[in-house]
């Protein structure tokens, strides 16, 4: 996406399998007639309504946020209010601070909300991000089935295939109208439900089919 971005060619481009932070960064406010995307998170709004339907006594959502970027927070703030939700948000400025500052949210939090930024979710950090959050009988919701699989109660995400099947309606509509929707995120799906984690945490959690179903019924209501 880099490379395009940097190029001189003028051919049309739809971003796929990509955050929304990292193509705003680097398309920025590009010209909508050939930059497009569906980004590979979901929207905050269906983040919120899952854990509203699955963990309907939570009332503050913890999140990490990097302290460099402060403005990623306000779709996720936008999209709370109006609900009974609260918002109790950490940030950090470097790995040596991170666990830091997870420590102080989950000493607030009724459920840990993870955001798909690779500072804070990586491969040095996950384990003990998990660890802590379960020591701290904290619920995690991921953005990957890995994530589930590896200690978060549940995750929310999209399959490579459920996006192709968007991709693949977009781009018959630029060719047949050559012109591209607004970047959104992904229409199809997917819950994962650890129950191992649930039943640990006591924990009692409906089946991802069946909270991926009512998510979907809620978005199509008027």
């Amino acid at each position: 996406l880099r490379t395009l971005a940097q190029s001189d060619t003028g051919v049309p481009v739809l971003s796929v399998l990509v955050p929304q932070s990292a193509y705003e960064s680097v398309v920025g406010g590009g010209d909508g007639r050939r930059w497009s995307a569906i980004h590979i998170d979901q929207p905050f709004y269906r983040q919120i309504e899952l854990i509203r339907l699955a963990l309907p006594d939570a009332r503050r959502i913890g999140v990490l946020n990097d302290g460099t970027h402060p403005e990623r927070l306000q779709p996720l703030k936008a999209a709370l209010s109006g609900t009974p939700l609260q918002l109790v948000a950490g940030s950090f400025t470097g790995e040596s601070s991170l666990f830091a500052s997870l420590s102080q949210v989950l000493e607030q939090a009724d459920v840990f909300l993870a955001l798909p930024d690779p500072q804070v979710h990586n491969a040095g950090t996950v384990r003990n991000l998990l660890l802590t959050s379960f020591r701290a009988s904290v619920p995690v919701v991921g953005f990957s089935a890995a994530y589930a699989r590896a200690g978060a109660l549940m995750s929310l995400y999209s399959t490579p295939e459920q996006i192709a099947r968007q991709t693949t309606d977009v781009i018959a509509g630029w060719l047949r109208d050559r012109t591209w929707p607004a970047p959104r995120h992904p229409r199809h799906f997917t819950v994962s439900v650890n129950t191992h984690v649930a039943r640990s945490l006591g924990l009692r959690i409906e089946d991802g089919d069946v909270l991926r179903d009512r998510l979907l019924r809620q978005e199509k209501q008027p």
